[in-house]
């Protein structure tokens, strides 16, 4: 049972099963389950997080192992050693540390303009939902995780910490996409919902903001 639950493909499909209950029982826009791109985007979330890894583990690995020898980085791997924290105080600590670097590098996908390139795979979605949620280019894959390497290197937060910060993180970026009216309330200050997400992949603004921006860095 243990080995389920230390599973991720475990919540992976949990929260998928929840998110697609979710749109069905209370929907927020009347739109179909096989809507336009569904088998593109399912595309992605197979490959984006499940065959990129099984091709590419070693070389991940092996890479890895070769930069913290070669860069001497080794000694400073958990220098700030949170994994003898409490469990709930790591996942806390590592979700923000995380969240923010994530918003950072997005603010960057959006800024510079071959960045952007890879990144328009996202937003040339047509019906959002909770699927939609992995439709991106696999080169965001590298991007975000060397960029968010070393700072979470510095955590050295537990796998299990990991784990909640990964599965709490899908959870919020399906419902982000989800066709659902969901409201946290105050919470909203805090997390991103269905009816603010839209807003950023709005086409008809998008498009006008991409054509206005003709420059190697987009504003």
């Amino acid at each position: 049972m243990n080995e389920i639950l230390s599973n991720y493909y475990f919540w992976l499909f949990l929260i998928s099963l929840f998110c697609v209950l979710l749109e069905q029982i209370a929907p927020w826009r009347p739109q179909k389950f096989l809507r336009k791109q569904f088998f593109q985007d399912l595309f992605w979330m197979i490959f984006n997080l499940y065959l990129f890894f099984l091709i590419f583990s070693h070389l991940i690995n092996a890479f890895e192992n070769s930069f913290l020898n070669f860069s001497n980085l080794k000694r400073l791997k958990g220098m700030l050693n949170f994994s003898e924290w409490n469990i709930f105080l790591q996942f806390c600590i590592g979700l923000i540390v995380k969240d923010f670097i994530e918003w950072l590098i997005h603010n960057l996908l959006h800024r510079i303009n071959f960045l952007w390139k890879i990144h328009q795979l996202h937003h040339s979605i047509k019906t959002m939902d909770w699927v939609g949620n992995i439709r991106f280019h696999f080169l965001e894959i590298i991007v975000y995780n060397t960029l968010k390497y070393l700072p979470l290197l510095f955590l050295n937060i537990t796998i299990e910490a990991y784990l909640m910060i990964n599965v709490f993180s899908t959870l919020i970026g399906f419902l982000n996409h989800s066709n659902i009216q969901l409201n946290f309330g105050l919470l909203h200050y805090i997390f991103n919902t269905p009816n603010m997400h839209i807003w950023h992949h709005d086409k008809g603004k998008a498009q006008k903001y991409v054509e206005s921006k003709k420059g190697d860095f987009r504003r």
